[in-house]
């Protein structure tokens, strides 16, 4: 297995700088304007403000932690041009939390255009992604880079396939090299509904906490542990909990066997020390890291902060009244088992969409869940489950999991970040030698090193 190198960890007492705000990304921009060249300019630029529309209407709610939506979800990849597009030139409209998870693919797009644009039918597919795919642009973009990685490894010729009526299921890719010719499949897993549907039950049970803790005039930060599935407990369940150790004078910890809580006053020294010199993104998990004194990217979070924006920078504030943070993260091993979902029904599908007459190589995008225990059950599964796996329609040799662990990141100098895992599968018995052996899609492969992040 590869990985992107680990960068360690970095102290949160640190302030942004006064002055080189004026970067742009080059890599960006460049990605943005090609995938934008595959709409018509009015229809792009209609599209593109009815998502700044979308977002100034709803934007102080979101940030206040209200559930609205920022964008159309009928026109995700828009928002995600949106996004791109003012991540990498002026940051006007930036929402930390959203680039986290758009800005990586999108920027490494940018990054391997000269090896996309060698490649046979790039554009009919990258067009389909900004046009009838538009809902659900992640497969789009995954398969751009699958195929740009083919292209930086050497291969001579890779081109998609195209889609045609009648034609019956045809992989995504053919890649040849000398005398090798091999079929490729992209399938991305997305997160699950039962994670969710978990996250959302997770902000039901905090929404109370922090109706309590105005309430009562109590800033809070809690650390929770679920031993149960949340679904199994009541809205009130936390609230209860909270109410019941209250009035709090000193850190508090304590467990009823459902759930272990920690709980406490937020880093009130370090928030103002912070803020003294800096505004902080209302709402962005550089406000929860100051006011928790450092940031569990494994766990979910929801927090409710009552700010005085920034007079130039809406978003940002430049004091806080009032917070309550909640983070939590279940640790039932119901919860877990549901959630470490393996790829058996990806590879089955990839392998009915290859053909018989070449060797074929599955590549599989995964969400990490953040969670290493999860994380780790998934990655034992995925192997045994290709190794029994059996062909049926073609020659299917490797599956390839490339897993995904998106960090709205809160260290100092740094915009956006991805730990990205690659771990190959070999499928059934096979003794083929891999077709794109350690390789990373999104890192840059000198960013490479060994095992994973679970680990």
């Amino acid at each position: 297995m590869t990985r992107a190198k680990d960068r360690g960890f970095v102290s949160p007492l640190w302030v942004a700088p006064r002055s080189g705000h004026d970067w742009v990304c080059e890599d960006t921009k460049r990605a943005v304007a090609w995938l934008k060249s595959f709409v018509p300019e009015h229809e792009m630029d209609e599209r593109l403000n009815k998502c700044k529309e979308m977002y100034l209407k709803n934007r102080e709610a979101w940030e206040n932690g209200e559930a609205v939506e920022l964008f159309d979800t009928t026109d995700e990849i828009s928002w995600f041009i949106f996004q791109a597009e003012t991540y990498a030139e002026g940051r006007e409209f930036w929402v930390p939390d959203e680039a986290a998870r758009i800005v990586p693919f999108i920027q490494k797009i940018g990054k391997e255009l000269h090896h996309l644009e060698a490649i046979e039918g790039v554009e009919e597919r990258a067009k389909r992604t900004m046009t009838s795919e538009r809902r659900q642009p992640e497969g789009g973009i995954f398969e751009l880079l699958v195929a740009a990685a083919y292209k930086r490894h050497e291969w001579s010729s890779v081109g998609f396939i195209p889609e045609t009526p009648g034609r019956g299921r045809t992989p995504d890719l053919f890649v040849n090299r000398s005398r090798q010719k091999w079929a490729v499949e992209c399938k991305r897993v997305l997160r699950s509904q039962y994670a969710k549907n978990e996250e959302t039950w997770g902000k039901r049970l905090s929404q109370k906490v922090h109706d309590l803790s105005e309430d009562r005039g109590v800033p809070l930060v809690i650390d929770v542990y679920f031993y149960e599935e949340l679904h199994e407990f009541n809205e009130d369940y936390l609230r209860e909990r909270v109410e019941a150790l209250l009035p709090l004078k000193l850190p508090t910890a304590e467990s009823d066997g459902r759930a272990r809580l920690r709980i406490r006053q937020p880093e009130w020294e370090l928030v103002r020390n912070i803020m003294r010199t800096d505004f902080v993104y209302i709402g962005s998990s550089r406000m929860m890291e100051i006011l928790a004194g450092g940031h569990r990217h494994e766990m979910s979070h929801s927090l409710r902060a009552r700010c005085r924006r920034a007079k130039d920078k809406p978003s940002y504030a430049d004091t806080i009244y009032h917070a309550s943070l909640v983070n939590w993260a279940c640790l039932s091993p119901k919860a877990r088992d549901k959630k470490a979902a393996h790829f058996k029904k990806k590879i089955a599908d990839a392998e009915a969409q290859l053909p018989p007459d070449r060797p074929g190589a599955v590549h599989i995008g995964i969400d990490s869940v953040g969670h290493v225990g999860v994380d780790q059950l998934r990655h034992v599964r995925n192997h045994f489950i290709s190794r029994e796996f059996e062909n049926v329609n073609s020659r299917l040799r490797w599956a390839y999991g490339n897993y995904f662990q998106l960090e709205v990141t809160t260290r100092e100098g740094e915009s956006c970040a991805l730990e990205e895992t690659m771990a190959p599968y070999r499928i059934g018995n096979s003794r083929t030698k891999q077709p794109l052996s350690d390789h990373l899609l999104v890192a840059d492969d000198d960013e490479q090193s060994f095992g994973a992040h679970w680990l």
